[in-house]
This record gives structure tokens, C-alpha cells and sequence, in this order.
């Protein structure tokens, strides 16, 4: 399992040029977004994503930041969230189908809601979760299959499309 981290500073210059490296069905996708923050998250979700060169990759993104969880083993589902955002909890019989606590405080709250969310990318029952932090953000990353705890890994897009390089 590996959790990439990025911000779309890197490509939100010109992220039509980074379009280019997509797949045909993914780039015109990507030229249908207006807004530029959305264009560049979708963007740079689907190359970091592309680049680890593993079967099952999640992508999610708040704000600035983009996440991608990638395992070669078994489907995987990713969400981020801001620490400091208050969030309310959709009553649902589906926490007690997931088994999770009420949550009561802020910090269980948003605990619950990237769990949920991480949840419905992955589209299947999770048997493994975890919890990690990045400055303001929370991220969390589920899987069909039990993992170690990964390390979150800056994104480099230059180091991972040489090609790009001589175009900037």
C-alpha cells in the first residue's frame, strides 16, 4: 500500500498541459470541468494515481491537497478532511451496519465522516482502516485487505513524467 500527497499548485499553472498525459476517456473528462481548482484535482488525482503502477488506486481531495492510495492486493478507498471543520454526522442505519461508535466529540466526528466517505470509494466492506494526520488534514484509508500502516509520500511530478519537463 503507498498514500501519495500532493498540492494542485503543481500543476494549476496550465493543468490543460498535464491533461495531456491522460488517457484518452480521462483527459476528456478532465477538459469538461470549468472550474479551474476541480479541472486540477481531477488532473493530478488521475496522474498520481497512474503512477504507482498499482491495480487499485482511490483518489480524493480537499481544498488545495490531493491523496491517492494505491495497493496492489485489494480495493481501496481514501478520503481527507480538514481537523478543524465541524461536520455533522448523517443519521444512518449504515453506522451500525460499519460498527462505529457514536460519535460524540469533533475529532470522532470527522474520524467518522472520512471513514464514511473512504467507505463508499471503496464500494465494498471494509476489513482494515486507518487514521493518519498531514498538518490541518485527516486523511483516512480503507481496504479490503489488511495492510500496514503506510507512510504518506510527497508527489513529485517531474520525477514521475520526465517528459513534461521540457515543455514547462
Amino acid at each position: 500500500m503507498k498514500v501519495y500527497i500532493a498540492n494542485i499548485n503543481l500543476i494549476s499553472q496550465n493543468p490543460d498541459l498535464y491533461a495531456e498525459l491522460l488517457s484518452p476517456r480521462h483527459r476528456a473528462r478532465a477538459l469538461k470541468y470549468k472550474d479551474n481548482r476541480q479541472k486540477s484535482q481531477f488532473i493530478l488525482g488521475r496522474l498520481m494515481a497512474a503512477s504507482s503502477g498499482k491495480k487499485y488506486t482511490s483518489y480524493a481531495a480537499y481544498d488545495d491537497i490531493v491523496v491517492v492510495a494505491a495497493a496492489s492486493n485489494g480495493r481501496v478507498g481514501i478520503d481527507i478532511a480538514d481537523a478543524n471543520q465541524d461536520c455533522e454526522i448523517p443519521e444512518s442505519r449504515d453506522l451500525r451496519i460499519i460498527n462505529l461508535p457514536d460519535a460524540h466529540n469533533k475529532k470522532e466526528r470527522i474520524r467518522t465522516r472520512t471513514f464514511m466517505n473512504a467507505i463508499f470509494r471503496l464500494g465494498a466492506f471494509a476489513r482494515c482502516r486507518q487514521f493518519m494526520r498531514h498538518g490541518d488534514y485527516v486523511i483516512c484509508i480503507a481496504s479490503t485487505r489488511f495492510f500496514d500502516m503506510p507512510r504518506l509520500r510527497k508527489f513529485n511530478i517531474e520525477a514521475n513524467f520526465p517528459e513534461i519537463k521540457n515543455r514547462i
